[in-house]
Order: C-alpha cells, then structure tokens, then sequence
C-alpha cells in the first residue's frame, strides 16, 4: 500500500523527487465536536454551530450549542387555608444543564360528590332528605348521599273527576254521580287548594296555603303525596287582591300556573261577554271545583250546599247530578274526555243544483247537512235546542276506489299518547270496506304539537291492509304510512288493539272500543241495527178473546200503496190516540173531583163526631163539678161541729211546722255535701282526663321512639359496614404509600445517579470554556432545591423520571403519518329552525343523553358546546369529520334511527366518523350555503328528530328522505 500511495501523493503536489529519497508527510489534525447547552440571552429554536481551526499539531473544534430542555410540569392538590377556585402555578424552577426546569402547579381540592338513591325505611317521606355526609380526603372527593321518596302511582284514565276540599279528596263518577273519599287527610298541615291535572305525569298539582309561603304538592290517585320543593311565596295583595292562591291549572306543556281572587294570568286581554246567566241556582251561589269535558258541558260544585250540578252552556237549566260534601276550599280536575254519537239521516231532499239536503239529529244536537261537487264538500250547521247555530265546511279527504263495498264497515274509537307530540288525544280507525288483503284502512287524531311546532295539527292517513296470521279469534292486519301501524280486531269483544313503530317510539296505543258497525243489506227488507238485541225479563198478558169494538165492513177511503196507507193508518192512530189522552184526562179530572168531595165529606164527619165528644166531655164536667158543691157543703156543716177541738188542731199544726223545718235544714245540709260531691266528682274526672291523654300522647312518643330508635339502628348497622369498607380502603391506601415510597427511593436513587452523570460532563465542559463552571454551580444550586421539594412530588417522580431518561436518550422524533386537515370552526344550523336559529349542542360538554340536542338559546356564538371544527380527509375536499371545539368530543353514527353519538378523540380513521359533504365543497362553502352531511359508513344523513324545533330533542341518523331537517348551514367562527 504504501509505495502506490506515496506516489500518488507526490504526484499530486507536482514535485519531482528522486524515486529513491522518502519524503512522509501526514494528515492536517482531526477536529474534535463539542455538544453544550446555549447560554445566551437570546431566543434559541434550534442548535447552533462554532468552529474552532486546528493550529498546527492542535485540533479544530466544533462546539454545538443546544437550546436549554424543556420544563417539566407537576400537578399537585392545594394545601392551604384560603379558597381556592382554579390551578395556580406556585414554583418555577429555570433549567439547569442537562436538567430541565420544573413548573409547579397546585389545583384546588375534590369537591363534594351527591349521590342520590331511593328512600327504603318504614317512615313517610315527603320530600328528598340528605342521610349522610363524608367529606373529601386527599384525592378522594367527598360524598352526600340523598334518599328521595318513592315514586307516586299515577292516574288511569276514567270517566272521574278529583275534588279536594280543605284537606280531604274526593272522587266523583260524573256519570253514575258516585261519591267516593279517597283520604283525608291529604298532605302536610294547612288546606290544598287550585290543583291541575297534569297531563305528563298522570298526577294531580296543587298548592298547600301557608301563612308565609306555599309548597307546591303532587298528589296520587289513593292521597299519597309529595313536595317537590318549589316553594310559592304569599300573594301580595295590593297586587293580587287576595292573601291565598286559590285557582290553579296544569297546561299540556306541564307548566302549573296559580293565581288568586280571580286576576288576569297573562297580558293577553280579551272582550268578554256573557254566555249563559243561570241566576241564583243554588245555596250561596259559590261555584268551585269545575270539570270540563268538552262540547260545551261542565260540572262544577257548590260550596255551602256541595252538590254537584251539570252545566251546558248551548241550552237547558243546569242539572244536579249528586250530592257532595260542602266546603270553602276546594278545587277540581279532569282529563280529557272523547265524544262521539251515531245519528240517523232524516229528511232527505234535493236542492236546485241537484246536491242532496239532509238532516241528522241525535238526542241533542242536529246537523244540517247539505253536499256539494258531487258529495266533495259538505256545509254543516250545527244547532242546539236553544236555537244556537254553527256553520262549518268539511272537505272529502278520502273516498272509495274499488266496486260497491260488501263488507261491515266498523269505527273504533280512543286515545294515542305518542312521544312527544300526542298526549291523550282522540284517536279513530276505521275499515270502510271492512277487512281483506288491500282493502282501505283509515285512521286520523289530532298532534298536541307536531314536529314543525304547530299545536292541534290534524294527523290523517289512509293506506290498504296488509293480512297478517296468528290473529286467533279476529283479523290481525298492517298498513305503513310513514308509521308501520298493526292492529288486531277481537272478535268477541268487537274490540281493536294497535301497535305503532316509527322513528320516535315503538310502542302499543291501547284498545280502541267500537263506535259504530255498518253492516251493509243492499237488498234486505230490513234495516240495519244500530245496537245489539238484549236480554232481559218482562210482564206478559194474554190479548182480548174478544174484539172490543165491532168491525167496519162497509166502503172507506183507503188510499193505493202501503207506504200511504201506513201513513194514514199512523195518522188515524195519532188521531184515537188524541181522543184516548183526551178520555183519560177527563176521567182523571173527574175522578180527582169525586176523591175531593169524599175528603170533604170525611173531613165533615171527623168535625161532627169531634163536637160530640166535646159536648159529653162538657157534660161529665158539669157532673163533678156538682159531686164537688155537694162535698164543700158537708165540710162546712163539718166545721160547724169542730169549732171546738181548735186548740188541739193548732197545736198539732205547730209540731207539724216545726217537724217540716227540720226536715228542710236536714234537706239544705244533704244538698250541701251533694253539691260538693259533684264539684270533686267533676274535679277527679277531669284530672282522669288530662292523665288519659298524657298517656295516649306518652305512648305515641314511646312508638315514635322505638321508629326512630329501629331507624338509627338500622343507619348504624349501615355506617358499620362503611367503616369496614373505610378501613379496607385505609389498609389498601397504606400498601399503595409502601409501594410509592419504594419508588420514591428508587427515583432518589436514579437522581444521584444522574447528578453524578452530570459532574463528570462538568468537568469535559469546564476545559472548554469558563461559561460551562457557572453551568456547573447552576447545576448544583438546581440540584439542592429538587432535594428540596421531593416531598411534593411523590406521585410524579416516576414520570419525571421517564421524562429526564428520554430528555437524554431520544433522537429526532419520528415524522407522523398524514393527519385530517383543520378547515374551519363554524356552528351548524338546521335548516327546520326558521327564525328560531336551532344548533347542534353538545349535551353538557359531553357524556350525556342524548350525545348531541336541538337548542335555540342564542349563544352559538360563544358557546364551546355549540362550535364544531371541521377536518377534512387527506386527499379530500369534502369528506369530512366533525369534532367538538371545546373537548374534542368526534361526531360519529351507529345506524339508522339512532341517536347520533359524541366521543372524545374518536379515531378518525373509522368510516363511521366520517361524513359525506353535500351541495357544497370545505373550498366554496359559505354561510348561506345549504348542506347535508351523509355518513361513509351506513348513508345515513345527520337528521332532528321528527323535525321538532323545541330545545333537547336529539339529532339522530335517518335515511335520506330531502327533508328541512336533514339539511344544515354552517355559520363560520
């Protein structure tokens, strides 16, 4: 090697040198590189080159300067006496060398944790009560345990009425006029007074009157209660005009509204006027506690007599229906109840446009009807006896398409409840053709609210039946109509169960009862039935064998036809029977008159044969009276004769009177001691009295005790066994410190490891420059305030531990894979919202039912809950993934009709966080752009539920349908 080399170096210089004279030359010195922290003042991002040139047989140097490591932060819990509501950075330790700087945060401690269970004991309950307390322990927050009353049992829907009077609640059959107390007393002490029927959760609202304030009090169907803990102050009167809320009501939006002495309840001001003016119907004429059940007619109570009379307001004096308890304080409620009457058409005619006229009247009501464009139109007038008319137009919505119907047609009436949108609303079935595969089924109600928002929107729907088995004895059959609808016809009793499924609720609506049967005799003599026959026992008696009168065989004006001569025969009929109502309220004038005079006539004896008894009474008078004159003469002549036994008979008058008075004494004394009795019998009786209700109140103490003793039995026998467990956990948080101060050791351990890694590369650092020796005692000053707080980083010395090996043994990281791409911030808008601007919500931040909600508060603005980032997939401009601003909750889909779900840090990559931008790219979108977002994974589309605008109902994922409410703009931030 070396001779080749040498020449090649040799020649490369150029010289020219005897092959034979060996000239060596070396290599220039090596540099050496130096890696230091930077200690400048300036910012430094990035490491930085100095280069020293090797002099002669010295070498170069590269010194690189390294900005200063990271620092490192530690959490720990507050320890001081004030209050503390947020993280403060408490200690900054600068860097040192090698070691990074410190940052110590200290956070405020654990709050209280409630939690809430149901109440166990034996004890009433009426309202929730806090049982125990534990308060927070180092990282542990504390705990409040709250026991709340059992739920109440709720309403069913009956034809009653609810009174309540002072405290006692009655039940009233508004049509048997039954009266039924339920319980009394009801609730805590003072009257309950303008109770609602609230609609929501099938139970009675109403307000205890106090004397300061009012609690506002729930009722069950058998008097249970509880409070819910609003709390109503007392009414002022230079407002209000009364002391105490006396009328209150449930609307269907579950909002009770009170008020007092009859006072306006809104701005909303209406000219009133008098419908009906009854007069003084009964008692005081103070009417309270009134029921509605619609088509004009109420039930209301009369305080001071408490009977119960029916009202219509179209006609008629009002009626008593029954009789009921009296009171000053009451108040009633009903639900809603359904109306519905079969009629029969009568008179039928023609009107000059050739429309046919008709009326049909029910027991009250009659309808003039008369159709229009060939029966699509019909003009009503309703009318009442009383002469009061309405006129209504109805529109055809349905009408046959098949040949003439042979089957019955049936119409079931009841009540649908349905999500949000009915509640206890009127709903009708009907099979006009009866039932059979395709053949019509119609059914219609009423929505509470609909989706748009709009209150009392009729809901019609008219499809052809789907035959279904395993209906047993009935017709079991479907229809789908935007809802998928099944019902079942009982047979024996006529009648209909339905079951309804749809986006917002798969449930049953109940049994609907059978309103009406048209059983079709197109060629029958006899006419249909509109009830069924029925059994019952009756009076029979055999006919005249004879005929009463004789025949009429001679010429008589008979008309042609039966139909004419039923008529006559009804007319004569109605004539003979005039002549017999005639004949019989003569003979009872009659007869009425003969019954007067023989009163007469008995009163006139009865007279008589009273002034014969007083004439003989009179005479036996006369008689004793002379037996007497007779005596008084004897006695005198008597006298006469004993004028001389005087001094002997006054005398013995003389001991007669003085024996009568010492009866008296002897008397008053008698008197004396019974009257004492009496005053120490009714004295000791009294006493016996007050002891007897020591007694009975000494033993309801002693029971209340030996309640509340088993209930702190019972409440120590519950905090034992937490003890157990608190001393369980204490034992395990014992182990847990043991182990943490293994590792605490061993972390101190590592450090001096370290501290003596970091002198010797000092010592190569202090050859190089005297910058590197201040280094070193910054080091050092570093090192003795660690020691110093290695106490409070007990939790944090192993992940300190991991970041400082890492600080020192990792390289450049490594380059990430390609990452969603950050578009834009924007709040999305439903398109449904109209001016009430609805926008996607974050439940709570986050972790709630359901995931994301409709609300229209206004604060899209600010709100995190509200601002959504939109990324878009790399490659893509409009596949899209939409995660939460404030926490990074990922919108993503698990099917069809399901709520949308929100999770933290979802993973991206998963196709059912990503979405489908549609009518518009992330580049072109703009604030009136409108948009839909289509899932990647299912198709489905981000959809508000039943496009219902009010504020909490969930955003689901629902097929495609071009829907408002599958459509969205994206008002940029």
């Amino acid at each position: 090697m070396g001779k080749s080399w040498w020449r090649s170096c040799l020649k490369w210089r150029g010289l020219a040198v005897d092959a034979k004279a060996m000239i060596i030359e070396t290599p220039p010195p090596i540099t050496v590189t130096t890696i230091q922290l930077y200690t400048g003042s300036s910012t430094l991002t990035g490491p930085i080159t100095v280069t020293i040139p090797a002099s002669g047989t010295t070498p170069g140097t590269v010194i690189i300067e390294t900005p200063p490591p990271a620092p490192i932060t530690s959490t720990c819990q507050y320890t001081g006496t004030s209050i503390l509501t947020s993280p403060i950075t408490v200690t900054t330790i600068p860097p040192s060398g090698t070691i990074p700087g410190t940052v110590i945060i200290e956070t405020p401690p654990p709050e209280l944790v409630t939690s809430t269970r149901q109440y166990t004991g034996t004890s009433t309950l009426t309202g929730p009560v806090t049982v125990t307390t534990i308060p927070p322990s180092g990282t542990v927050p504390g705990t409040v345990i709250i026991e709340t009353p059992p739920p109440l049992p709720t309403f069913s829907c009956d034809q009653g009425g609810y009174l309540i009077q002072s405290r006692a609640l009655y039940r009233l059959n508004l049509v048997t006029g039954e009266n039924v107390l339920v319980r009394d007393p009801v609730g805590p002490e003072g009257n309950i007074n303008g109770i609602g029927y609230n609609v929501l959760d099938n139970l009675i609202w109403g307000v205890v009157i106090g004397t300061t304030v009012s609690p506002i009090i729930r009722i069950g169907p058998d008097g249970s209660y509880t409070l819910v803990g609003a709390i109503l102050p007392r009414p002022d009167s230079s407002v209000s005009g009364g002391t105490a809320w006396n009328v209150g009501d449930v609307d269907p939006d579950g909002n009770f509204w009170v008020a007092t002495n009859g006072r306006q309840w809104s701005l909303d001001n209406f000219d009133w006027k008098i419908v009906r003016d009854y007069g003084n119907v009964v008692g005081n004429n103070v009417w309270a506690a009134v029921y509605a059940v619609g088509n004009g007619i109420f039930y209301a109570s009369e305080n001071t007599s408490g009977d119960i009379y029916q009202f219509d307001i179209n006609a008629g004096a009002p009626v008593r229906v029954t009789a009921g308890p009296s009171s000053s304080n009451n108040d009633g409620g009903t639900k809603k109840a359904n109306f519905f009457q079969n009629s029969a058409i009568d008179k039928v005619s023609k009107t000059p446009n050739g429309d046919d006229a008709f009326i049909a009247k029910a027991s009250y009501y009659s309808w003039e009807i008369t159709s229009r464009d060939l029966y699509g139109k019909l003009d009503v007038v309703m009318s009442n006896p009383a002469g009061f008319k309405s006129k209504m137009v109805f529109k055809r919505i349905w009408q046959s398409k098949g040949e003439q119907a042979t089957g019955a047609a049936r119409i079931w009436t009841g009540k649908i409840s349905w999500s949000q949108y009915a509640s206890d609303e009127m709903g009708i079935f009907i099979v006009p053709e009866g039932f059979g595969e395709g053949k019509p089924v119609i059914s219609m109600w009423q929505w509470s609210r609909d989706g748009t928002g709009t209150e009392k929107a009729p809901s019609f729907r008219d499809a052809s039946q789907k035959m279904l088995s395993d209906a047993g004895k009935g017709v079991k059959f479907s229809y789908h109509s935007y809802y998928d609808i099944t019902c079942t016809w009982n047979e024996q009793t006529e009648k209909l169960s339905v079951h309804m499924k749809g986006p917002e609720a798969n449930q049953d609506l109940g049994e609907f009862t059978l309103s009406a049967l048209i059983d079709r005799h197109s060629h029958d003599w006899n006419p249909p039935e509109f009830s069924a026959p029925e059994k019952t026992e009756v009076e029979v008696r055999l006919p005249q064998s004879q005929p009463s009168l004789p025949r009429i065989l001679g010429p008589l004006p008979f008309p042609n036809g039966l139909i004419e001569t039923l008529r006559h025969t009804i007319a004569f009929a109605d004539q003979a029977g005039y002549l017999a109502k005639y004949a019989q309220d003569r003979f009872n004038a009659l007869d009425a008159d003969f019954h007067a005079r023989g009163e007469q006539l008995n009163a006139a004896n009865t007279e008589n044969s009273e002034l014969r008894k007083e004439i003989k009474k009179l005479i036996d008078d006369l008689n004793v009276e002379k037996s007497k004159t007779a005596d008084l003469t004897k006695r005198d002549e008597d006298l006469v004769k004993s004028k001389n036994h005087d001094q002997e008979d006054h005398k013995a008058i003389e001991q007669l009177l003085a024996q009568v008075q010492y009866e008296r004494a002897s008397k008053a004394e008698v008197q004396k001691k019974l009257d004492q009795t009496t005053t120490d019998l009714a004295a000791a009786e009294a006493r016996l009295k007050a002891e007897a209700a020591k007694i009975v109140n000494l033993t309801a103490r002693i029971a209340t005790l030996e309640a509340q003793l088993e209930v702190e039995k019972r409440e120590g026998d519950r905090l034992r066994g937490e003890n157990k467990q608190k001393d369980e956990s204490i034992q395990k948080l014992e182990s847990e410190k043991n182990t943490l101060q293994c590792q605490l050791d061993q972390a101190r351990e590592d450090f001096k490891k370290q501290e003596k890694l970091v002198a010797s590369k000092s010592d190569i650092i202090r050859k190089q420059a005297a910058e590197i020796t201040r280094l070193g005692n910054a080091i050092s000053e570093g090192t003795i305030a660690f020691d110093n707080l290695q106490t409070e980083f007990e939790a944090q010395a192993r992940e300190m531990r991991t970041d400082q090996h890492e600080a020192h043994t990792s390289t450049a990281a490594p380059s990430a894979a390609a990452e969603p791409k950050l578009r834009f911030k924007c709040s999305l808008r439903s398109e449904i919202s109209g001016n009430k601007h609805v926008f996607v919500d974050l439940n709570d931040a986050g972790g709630k039912t359901p995931p994301a909600h409709a609300i229209s508060d206004g604060s899209y603005k600010w709100n995190s809950n509200q601002i959504w980032e939109i990324f878009t997939v790399p490659g893509s401009n409009t596949r899209v993934m939409i995660k939460n601003a404030g926490n990074s909750f990922v919108l993503f889909s698990v099917g069809h009709g399901q709520n949308v779900r929100c999770e933290r840090d979802h993973d991206t990559s998963d196709l059912a966080a990503q979405w489908d931008l549609q009518g518009a790219t992330v580049d072109n979108v703009t604030d009136n752009t409108q948009v839909r977002f289509r899932n990647a994974k299912d198709e489905t589309y981000l959809d508000l539920s039943g496009g219902n605008t009010n504020n909490g109902t969930p955003f689901l994922t629902y097929k495609g349908h071009g829907g408002a409410n599958q459509a969205f703009k994206l008002w940029k931030h």
